[in-house]
Formats: C-alpha cells, structure tokens, sequence
C-alpha cells in the first residue's frame, strides 16, 4: 500500500524547509530540521535531503557551519518563505508551526544549560555545569572527577537533567540540617 503524503513534489518539499526555517533567527541542527519535516509531513528523508541540498547552492539557505550539521535561512530564502507559505496546504503549515514550536522550545531550553570537560592542572578533569539566563548564572558547579569518562557522565546527565538537578540543589541548601547527626570520616592513611 502506498505511503500516504501531504507533500507531494520536490517544490512543496522545498517550500516546507523555507517555511520551518522561517521561523528560527538561530541556525538549527540537521537533526532538528529532518525531524521536522519528516515528522508530520510524511516527506521522504531523500527528497528531503535532495531539497536541502538545493536550496543550499541556489542560496535559499546557508549551511553555517560548512559541515552540514547547521542551517539557516538566508533573506532570499526568507522572502521567499512569506511569498510561497499560503501555497502550502493548511495542515501542512499547521503541523510545520507544531514542529517548529517544540524545536524553538528545545533550542531555548539547550541556550540556558552548558556543560564541557577539561583537564585539570594537577590531575583529573573538571566537569563545569552551568544553568544560566541571558542575563545571570543561575547554577555553576565545578567538579573534579578522576577519568574524562566520569566527566562525561556528569556533563550528560546535567544537559538532560539540569532543572531537576538545580531543584534538588536547592532544596538540599535550604533543608535545615540542624537536627541530623554530622558523622565525618576518618581520612585514609
């Protein structure tokens, strides 16, 4: 049985990326963009590939970072995103807006959180977590783990968890700890 598709050529293919990227001032990963398109759009990810790859070398949009991981919409291809988008179907432009909205979501959400792994002067590595807005810092923790491998981890796991992370720091800083026991450990010899 055939694949049912709302898109049905390579011009509508096209016309879908411009207007998907139309809605970004930022340059969005390859991933986020195939994910877009294909995911309600029922596009075939090698005309959507092929469609890419044209609207790059006509000039519609501009692979940032020459590596094909980032693209971004071009003032060509913005204007031509406003004069073609009423030729898009309504449902094709109403699941684009979806997707485009839970893509800005995530894209906002990953500016707030960083996390990167360096070696350490006297051994080890540094795991530097941060949560912060555009205009202040909101979380920073730096900590010194033994192998790259542990700073990884940790790095990971606060890009996917930073705002449980930051609630659960919180609410151990403000737990009042005035009636538990301190037990302290002797150091090793």
């Amino acid at each position: 049985m055939p694949e049912i598709t709302f898109i049905k050529d390579e011009l509508d293919i096209k016309f879908l990326i411009l207007y998907l990227l139309s809605y970004f001032d930022e340059p969005v990963n390859f991933g986020d963009l195939t994910d877009m398109a294909l995911a309600e759009n029922g596009v075939n990810y090698f005309e959507f590939s092929g469609a890419l790859t044209s609207l790059t070398e006509f000039g519609h949009i501009k692979n940032v970072d020459g590596k094909g991981e980032a693209f971004s919409i071009t003032e060509k291809g913005r204007r031509t995103a406003e004069a073609v988008a009423d030729s898009l179907r309504p449902s094709v432009r109403r699941a684009a807006e979806r997707s485009a909205m839970t893509v800005a979501r995530k894209m906002r959400r990953d500016a707030l959180v960083s996390a990167e792994v360096t070696e350490a002067q006297r051994g080890g590595f540094n795991a530097k977590l941060r949560l912060a807005d555009p205009d202040d810092e909101i979380l920073s923790i730096d900590v010194l783990v033994m192998s790259r491998e542990q700073g990884e981890m940790l790095a990971e796991n606060f890009k996917r968890n930073a705002e449980k992370i930051f609630t659960q720091v919180i609410q151990d800083i403000l737990r009042d700890y005035q009636d538990e026991e301190t037990v302290y450990e002797q150091p090793l010899e």
